[in-house]
């Protein structure tokens, strides 16, 4: 048998709905407000440059058809330099070199458009706001490449969706006995 390999490109698009087609399907629906995306935050590239709103709905757009020819939009990276720096800033927070730790996240936030960080560094004043915000750029970093699931494992946080679509299906090996 000959079987065709999709793209990952090919496998995402069935999942997002067409602006013409007026589909509410919200399977791959981006909650705004549950990833840390606030006012003032429009000038971010990862809003500007991965998100559409289609059927009233915010989709990723990581994973589709670009218009101009880009490198790379068929991948999924190992790691980012965006990770490292979250992954050092968060080994800096934990040894008690809390400024350098919210440096690296504002170095992040700064090279992807926002300029004023303000309000951002006065919001994280204990360990707990520090994850939070953490996991917010992750979140806003990484959209679409389940990496945040790994983050909130790490600090125990709650994933605050109770549906199917957020349930881990048990793999059939373990429903032997």
């Amino acid at each position: 048998m000959f079987y065709l390999k999709k793209t990952l490109i090919e496998e995402f698009e069935v999942y997002i709905p067409s602006n013409s087609s007026g589909s509410t399907s919200s399977s791959f629906c981006i909650d705004l407000y549950q990833i840390g995306w606030s006012r003032g935050e429009q000038f971010d590239v990862r809003f500007k440059n991965f998100l559409d709103i289609r059927s009233y709905n915010y989709y990723s757009l990581k994973y589709t058809k670009q218009e101009s020819s880009s490198l790379g939009e068929d991948i999924i990276p190992m790691i980012r330099l965006s990770e490292m720096y979250f992954i050092a800033s968060e080994y800096l927070y934990k040894n008690g070199k809390t400024s350098e730790a919210i440096q690296l996240l504002t170095d992040v936030r700064y090279n992807r458009g926002i300029l004023n960080n303000s309000s951002f560094i006065s919001s994280i004043y204990d360990e707990s706001s520090f994850e939070k915000a953490l996991v917010s750029e992750v979140h806003k970093d990484l959209l679409g490449e389940g990496q945040a699931f790994y983050w909130y494992k790490k600090f125990n946080m709650d994933i605050s969706y109770n549906t199917p679509e957020y349930v881990v299906p048990t793999p059939d090996n373990e429903n032997i006995f």
